[in-house]
């Protein structure tokens, strides 16, 4: 047994197995960041969601599926968390609830269930963790205060 000296291809591997493991880590916290934090965010009426608008427009928000949290009220939501966007809900169509399509599982989890919401303006469509989605629909389409 001999001291071997370990080469470029070795160094590359491990700095590539290193990135592997930390992107790994980053999309699980965001898929387990729903079920650990869904009860507290719930109380105070913030929950992690993704948004996108589908038809129509929405001040502050595009077309392309963005990462939020959203304060949830009765008849509104708040996309963002330095200067939140309002957003006044009409309706919230689940009929038309379903589960991320593949292309989309980079940007929403695939356990999130993707809902319709009418605004004045534009439909939208809202992304949430089934461990928070009934809560949110329901505090949304109440006319009283939220409470869990």
């Amino acid at each position: 047994m001999g001291f071997t000296m370990f080469g470029w291809s070795d160094v590359f591997g491990w700095v590539l197995a290193w990135l592997v493991v930390m992107l790994c880590k980053a999309k699980i916290a965001r898929i387990i960041e729903p079920w650990k934090l869904s009860r507290q965010r719930r109380k105070s009426g913030r929950i992690f969601c993704t948004v996108r608008v589908i038809a129509g427009s929405q001040a502050g928000l595009k077309s392309a599926r963005g990462q939020s949290v959203a304060f949830v009220q009765p008849g509104r939501l708040e996309f963002g968390r330095r200067t939140p966007i309002p957003v006044q809900v009409h309706a919230v169509v689940t009929e038309r609830q379903r589960d991320p399509h593949p292309r989309e599982l980079l940007k929403v989890g695939p356990d999130f269930q993707i809902v319709e919401v009418t605004t004045d303006s534009a439909t939208l469509e809202w992304a949430v963790h089934p461990n928070n989605l009934e809560w949110a629909i329901r505090t949304v389409r109440s006319s009283e205060a939220p409470s869990d």
